[in-house]
């Protein structure tokens, strides 16, 4: 018994196979929606439907965005949307009396979901945990779109921290280097005498 395999050949029928074809890129980035809301639960309204409506960058698209806010009464809000010209692209904002007082447009790329990660499933985050953050590079303090972005995801994410100690103040009075040789001493590795030889191995110029 064989299977036809049907080849389309119109742009329309084209067109009708993308449609059924499986959403990756949407997949990722309701994924990347989901997570986020996750780490804010609690303190996070969740909107799955489809608005097409909303282009917080131009003018007139940023109605549908405030009347969410003023409804909910949100002043942070994080929308997802997905074109060929912006793939995957994520929009976090800010709003100030129910209008949009910023926004920050960026692309997700080389997403890992935390169901990717291997570690004891007690330590994952729960309801109020707080994430860390590392802004790496001198850029989040110079350049402009750089620090906007550092200023808006600390922002979102900011939380109430409980002090749960120790707590001290270190002062530094004296201190003494480690001697040159005994550095070279401790740094030096072992080599392992009892490691077997790999049998039937050969090695040319080529390695």
């Amino acid at each position: 018994m064989g299977l036809e395999i049907r080849i389309p050949k119109s742009d329309r029928a084209k067109r009708a196979v993308e449609k059924r074809a499986p959403k990756l890129t949407r997949n990722m980035l309701n994924n990347v929606l989901t997570e986020l809301y996750h780490l804010k639960m609690g303190s996070a309204i969740r909107y799955t439907r489809k608005n097409d409506n909303i282009r917080p960058f131009e003018n007139g698209g940023e109605t549908s965005l405030e009347f969410y806010s003023l409804k909910t009464d949100c002043s942070l809000f994080v929308y997802g949307a997905h074109s060929n010209k912006r793939p995957n692209n994520l929009i976090l904002g800010r709003t100030y009396d129910h209008h949009n007082y910023d926004l920050v447009e960026v692309g997700v790329e080389n997403f890992k979901s935390m169901k990717d990660f291997s570690y004891d499933k007690k330590l994952a985050p729960r309801v109020g945990s707080k994430p860390l953050f590392a802004f790496i590079g001198e850029g989040f303090e110079s350049v402009e779109e750089l620090k906007h972005l550092k200023e808006v995801l600390l922002e979102l994410f900011r939380g109430e921290l409980v002090e749960v100690g120790p707590s001290m103040d270190l002062v530094v009075r004296r201190h003494r280097l480690p001697d040159q040789g005994l550095t070279k001493q401790a740094m030096r590795k072992s080599i392992d005498h009892h490691k077997k030889k790999p049998k039937n191995v050969k090695s040319d110029f080529e390695g």
